[in-house]
């Protein structure tokens, strides 16, 4: 999880983490250029939890992406972003599915989005266009589906995927694109598995 002044969110995302059923992981915590209090923060809870690791990063954005996942001494690596929360079975359901797929290089989950009023705190449904790509988003299931719609959107939400450490090597990490890197990642010129098989 790479961070940069995310105070108000981290405790959601970092505890939606340590709460996961699956227990048996090490968690990366990337501090990039905070300047409030996100650094104190992650110490802390490096402290009370043996999982944790943490380390700052003094390049871009993407040097941080991929500090993280070269930190972790895992095959499978989930990424998770400092404004999302994820569910208590999720780290054990994808890790068992790319145990039963051997074939798949990763997967992802369906997700719920959510807006949160910074001012008030009150967290409510997403507005049309955001409704529209919750909808479509959630729909893209199988492999030959995000391999053709991958040039239209994103088709695997970013803070719900888990990929096996060998492709992140092959094919050399996170690039510094023009846009998201983890668009740029699943539209690169890739090894074809990575979208073979109807799973």
């Amino acid at each position: 999880m790479p961070l940069r002044n995310a105070a108000a969110t981290l405790r959601m995302a970092v505890d939606g983490i340590l709460a996961q059923s699956f227990g048996d992981f090490e968690f990366i915590l990337i501090d990039h250029g905070s300047t409030d209090a996100t650094p104190e923060m992650i110490r802390q809870y490096a402290e009370t939890d043996p999982r944790i690791k943490t380390a700052s990063c003094h390049g871009s954005f993407i040097d941080a992406i991929n500090m993280s996942w070269q930190m972790a001494n895992g095959d499978l690596i989930a990424r998770m972003d400092s404004d999302d929360f994820a569910y208590p079975d999720r780290i054990a359901k994808q890790q068992e599915f790319l145990i039963i797929h051997p074939e798949l290089v990763g997967c992802a989950s369906r997700v719920r989005i959510l807006k949160k009023n910074t001012a008030t705190g009150i967290i409510s449904l997403p507005d049309s266009g955001y409704a529209t790509y919750d909808k479509w988003i959630n729909s893209i299931i199988s492999a030959r589906q995000i391999a053709r719609e991958r040039f239209i959107d994103n088709p695997l939400p970013n803070p719900s995927t888990m990929m096996r450490r060998e492709i992140l090597e092959e094919m050399g990490g996170y690039r510094n694109a023009i846009w998201a890197e983890d668009y740029d990642l699943l539209t690169s010129p890739a090894p074809s598995r990575l979208f073979s098989g109807e799973n």
